[in-house]
């Protein structure tokens, strides 16, 4: 039965390690992103409605032209009720200077989120994790 439990915990620690290595990796992204990337204003073109369990949300389509004239176009990786833009707003973005296929909306969730939920998720598993083997030491 330990042999189970050390494992189960060790598990749980595992799974916080990475999580944390993936939100600073994540972190450290965005930071050189926002040193050596270029921001723009991008234009809301149209709203997605997309389907859930929950209903329909709204998730934008932008729109913005990089340093060489091209124009981009980009799909939000988020959703929400009711639509968090309309169409035609101006949103701020940072996209990379040598890809520009490589952006992020300048907002918090947009420039950290992963980085927060990575954190988020790995916060309570590296204290079960670390407080079981604590008291087991006794």
């Amino acid at each position: 039965m330990k042999m189970i439990k050390n494992v189960m915990y060790s598990g749980m620690l595992i799974c916080a390690f990475m999580l944390i290595f993936f939100a600073t990796k994540e972190f450290k992204n965005t930071k050189d992103l926002l040193n050596t990337g270029v921001k723009t204003r991008a234009k809301v073109i149209k709203l997605i409605k997309k389907r859930s369990d929950d209903g329909e949300t709204y998730s934008p389509l932008f729109q913005f032209t990089d340093a060489s004239n091209k124009k981009i176009t980009f799909q939000s990786s988020s959703s929400s009720r009711p639509a968090r833009y309309r169409i035609e707003d101006k949103v701020g973005i940072i996209y990379s200077s040598t890809d520009s296929n490589h952006y992020k909306v300048i907002s918090f969730l947009g420039l950290y989120g992963w980085t927060i939920l990575g954190l988020c998720l790995a916060s309570p598993l590296l204290t079960i994790g670390v407080g079981y083997f604590l008291y087991a030491r006794g």
